[in-house]
C-alpha cells in the first residue's frame, strides 16, 4: 500500500527545517503501518522539499508541471 505525508508546513516554518525533521520519522511510521510507498504532492519550485524527499531516496518525478507527485519507496 501507499501513504501520504500527514501535513503541510506553513510558509513561515518552511525555512526552519521542520519538514526535514519530520520526513524520516513520517516515513518510518508509514513503513511500520505496512505501506510500501510514501507519495507527496510538491510544488515544482519547492526545491528545499524536493531535496528533503531526495534524501529519502525519492524517485524522480515522471511528469514536470506545477505540482509534482513524488514517490518514496519504503
Amino acid at each position: 500500500g501507499g501513504g501520504e505525508p500527514p501535513g503541510l508546513v506553513e510558509d513561515a516554518w518552511q525555512p526552519k527545517g521542520l519538514a526535514t525533521a519530520l520526513a524520516a520519522p513520517a516515513a518510518e511510521v508509514a513503513r511500520r503501518a505496512g505501506h510500501h510507498t510514501l507519495t507527496a504532492a510538491v510544488a515544482a519550485q519547492n526545491v528545499p522539499m524536493l531535496h528533503v524527499l531526495a534524501s529519502l531516496d525519492a524517485s524522480p518525478p515522471r511528469v514536470a508541471g506545477l505540482v509534482l507527485d513524488i514517490h518514496v519507496p519504503l
